[in-house]
C-alpha cells in the first residue's frame, strides 16, 4: 500500500515487527475522512453513494466471474467518482474512515452519470425551498403552525450542509397522540441527506449511523424503549454529543472488550409525545403540532417509495455540489441579527440563518423574506423557553419576591427594599404547600441566575444574608421572562401574544371533490417561476396586503387591522402593542441587513 502523497518530506520512523508486517510512523497532522460527506483537506467536497455494479473476478485458470452487487463509490465536486475504498484514498493522499453501514441510494444513478459528464442543470436553491415547502404542506397542517413549514423546509436543506458547521440543533417534533408526528419524521427521512427512520435500531447500528452515513438520524417515539435498555442508553449517547462536530460517542465492544469512539455528530430530528431532558431540549429548536380538522391532509400519508421525494433530492445533490463553497463564504462572515440570539443559541442557530441568507439571494426581487421568518421563529423559541424557565422554580422564587414587595408601604419602583434569602423560602414554602423551607442557599442559587443577588449582605445579629432590591428591577426581570402581563401586574404572561408572521400563511380551500392548495409564497404573493421578476399579482386564496398602517394614536389594548409597511407582511388583526413591537423588529433587522450589506427587502 501507497503511502499518501506529499508524505516523503515529512519525518518517519521504521519499525519491522516480523518478515511480513511493517510499520513506518509517519509525524505529520493527519485528519481522517468520513466519505459519505466530508471536505478533504484541499477543499474538495465528497459524497458516498451507492451504485449497481458487476464485480469482475479472475480466477487461477484465467476464468473470469461476474457478480453482482451494490458497491460505495465517491463522487467529489470535481466531477471525479472513484471506490470508496482504502487504497482508492491512499493514492489521493488521504487517510479515511470506509462505511461498514450500507448506503441506500439517495441520489439516482442517470442523475450522478449526468453530474459526472458535465450535463446537470444547476437548480435554483429558491425553488429547491419551494418545492420542498409544497411537500410539506402537501401531507401536514400547518394551520397553526405559523412559518413551522419554512422552519422544516429549511432545517432539510441544512441537513446537506451542516458540516461547514461547529454545531448544528435537533429538532424536536412535539403533539399529542395523533397529530402526525410519525408523518411529519417520515418526510423529513424522505428529504433530508441520508435520511433514515428507525424506532428500532440495535446499539451497534446506532453508533455506526452517524459516523458511517453522516446522515439524519429521525428518532420516531423514543419513550417506547426502556430508560434502562442498551438501545435507550445509546440513543441517549448519541444525542448528547451530536451536536457538537467534536462529539464523540462510546462503547465497549461486547466481542473484544475494547473502548470504541464513534462520531456522533449528524443532524437529529426526535418525534415524541414527551418532553426532552434539559440537556437536551438546550440543542433542539421544537415544532409543537397539533390534530387537524382537515380528514383529507390528515389521510394523506406519504409513501416512501413515490419518486416525488427522488427529484427533490436530485436537485439537493446538485445544490450541496455547486454551491457548498458559496454558502461557506456567507456562514464565515456571519453575525447575530438580534440581541434575542446569543451564546448557545447563537451557535446552534446559525446553520439555519447562514443557509436562509443563502436562500434569499437566490429569491426574485420582492420575496427575499426566508431569513427574516427564520430569525423570528427562532426568537420565538427563545421566547418559549424563557417563559417556560420563568414557570420552572426560579419562576415560582420571583414571583415569592414580588409578594414580599407587595407587603412594603413604600410607594416608590425604584426604591432599594433589604430582603432575607430566609423570608423568600418561607414564602416560597409556603406557596408550594411545602412544609420543609428550602435552603437559603438554593434560594440564592436561583437568584444568582436572574442576578438579583449580586451583592449580598451578612447581618451580624443572626447571621442571615439579605439583598436589596427594587420592585422595578423585579418587574425588569419578570417582564424578560413573561410573568408580566401588559398592565404590569404579573397577572398573565407573554402566552398567545405572537409576533405577526413574516410569510402569507398556507390556505387550504376544499371543494366536494377534492382538496386545492394555494401556497403562500416566500414572499407577498406566489412568485411565478417562469417570470420570478414579475410583479406581485392577486392569487386566489392568497392574502394580499393594503396600505393600512398602525397610527400612534391607537391605544395599547385597541385591536388594529394593518400591514406591516416595512416587510410587508398581513393584513392581521393584532393589538396596537404587537403592532409596535413587529414595527420595532423591522426596524431593528432592516438596519443590521444594512449594516451588513444585504439586501433583504
Amino acid at each position: 500500500m501507497s503511502l499518501p502523497n506529499g508524505s516523503a518530506s515529512l519525518p518517519k520512523i521504521n519499525f519491522e515487527l516480523n518478515d511480513e508486517v511493517e510499520h513506518e510512523v509517519i509525524f505529520g497532522d493527519v485528519r481522517y475522512i468520513f466519505p459519505a460527506l466530508d471536505i478533504n483537506p484541499h477543499s474538495t467536497l465528497m459524497v458516498s453513494v451507492a451504485l449497481p455494479t458487476i464485480k469482475r473476478i479472475t480466477q487461477k485458470k484465467g476464468h473470469v466471474k461476474e457478480i453482482p452487487s451494490i458497491e460505495l463509490y465517491v463522487v467529489n465536486d470535481k466531477r471525479e467518482i472513484f471506490p470508496c475504498v482504502i487504497e482508492a484514498f491512499m493514492e489521493r493522499g488521504l487517510f479515511a474512515r470506509i462505511p461498514i453501514v450500507m448506503f441506500q441510494n439517495r441520489w439516482s444513478a442517470p442523475k450522478i452519470y449526468e453530474y459526472l459528464q458535465g450535463k446537470a442543470p444547476e437548480p435554483n436553491p429558491y425553488e429547491v425551498l419551494l418545492k420542498i415547502r409544497e411537500r410539506f404542506n402537501n401531507y401536514m397542517d400547518f394551520t397553526n403552525n405559523q412559518d413551522a413549514d419554512v422552519f422544516a423546509s429549511v432545517y432539510t436543506i441544512a441537513t446537506y450542509f451542516y458540516f461547514l458547521f461547529q454545531y448544528f440543533p435537533y429538532l424536536k417534533i412535539g403533539g399529542t397522540k395523533g397529530t402526525g408526528k410519525t408523518k411529519f419524521g417520515t418526510i423529513f427521512a424522505c428529504l433530508a441527506f441520508n435520511g433514515d427512520m428507525s424506532s428500532s435500531d440495535t446499539a451497534p447500528t446506532i453508533f455506526r449511523f452517524a459516523q458511517d452515513t453522516r446522515g439524519t438520524m429521525v428518532i420516531d417515539e423514543q419513550e417506547g424503549l426502556s430508560d434502562k435498555s442498551e438501545e435507550y442508553l445509546a440513543y441517549r449517547q448519541i444525542l448528547l454529543a451530536g451536536f457538537n462536530v467534536m462529539g464523540k460517542a462510546r462503547r465497549t465492544n461486547p466481542e473484544t472488550r475494547n473502548i470504541e469512539a464513534f462520531s456522533a455528530y449528524s443532524p437529529k430530528v426526535i418525534c415524541a409525545i414527551s418532553g426532552l431532558e434539559e440537556t437536551l431540549e438546550d440543542r433542539a429548536f421544537e415544532i409543537i403540532l397539533q390534530k387537524s380538522i382537515k380528514h383529507d391532509i390528515e389521510s394523506h400519508q406519504p409513501k416512501e417509495a413515490s419518486p416525488e421525494w427522488q427529484l427533490i433530492r436530485n436537485d439537493l445533490y446538485l445544490v450541496l455540489l455547486q454551491k457548498w463553497t458559496e454558502l461557506k463564504s456567507i456562514a464565515d462572515d456571519m453575525e447575530s441579527p438580534s440581541s434575542y440570539i446569543t451564546g448557545r443559541i447563537w451557535d446552534l442557530a446559525t446553520p439555519l440563518v447562514s443557509i436562509s441568507r443563502f436562500l434569499d439571494k437566490y429569491a426574485p426581487e420582492g420575496y427575499k423574506f426566508i431569513e427574516k421568518t427564520i430569525v423570528d421563529f427562532i426568537i420565538q423559541q427563545v421566547k418559549r423557553k424563557q417563559e417556560s424557565a420563568a414557570e420552572s422554580e426560579g419562576g415560582t422564587v420571583l414571583v415569592a419576591l414580588k409578594n414580599i414587595l407587595s407587603e412594603e408601604k413604600e410607594s416608590s419602583d425604584t426604591y432599594k427594599f433589604s430582603v432575607k434569602l430566609k423570608e423568600v423560602a418561607e414564602v416560597w414554602a409556603k406557596m408550594e404547600g411545602w412544609e420543609k423551607i428550602p435552603s437559603s442557599k438554593k434560594v440564592s442559587r436561583i437568584l444568582k441566575n436572574f442576578k438579583l443577588y449580586e451583592k449580598p449582605i451578612r447581618k451580624p445579629h443572626d447571621g442571615s444574608y439579605c439583598f436589596t432590591i427594587s420592585r422595578a428591577d423585579l418587574k425588569t426581570v419578570m417582564q424578560t421572562y413573561g410573568l408580566v402581563g401588559e398592565d404590569g401586574d404579573g397577572s398573565e404572561g407573554s402566552e398567545g401574544k405572537k409576533h405577526p408572521p413574516l410569510f402569507p400563511e398556507v390556505r387550504q380551500s376544499t371543494n366536494n371533490s377534492s382538496t386545492e392548495k394555494t401556497i403562500g409564497s416566500l414572499g407577498p404573493s406566489p412568485p411565478s417561476l417562469d417570470s420570478p421578476s414579475s410583479p406581485p399579482d392577486s392569487k386566489e386564496g392568497v392574502v394580499l396586503f393594503s396600505e393600512s398602517s398602525p397610527k400612534e394614536e391607537d391605544k395599547l389594548t385597541k385591536s388594529i387591522t394593518w400591514t406591516c409597511p416595512g416587510c410587508r407582511a398581513g393584513p392581521f388583526t393584532e393589538s396596537a402593542k404587537v403592532v409596535k413591537e413587529h414595527q420595532k423588529f423591522c426596524q431593528e433587522y432592516k438596519e443590521y441587513t444594512t449594516r451588513q450589506g444585504l439586501r433583504n427587502e
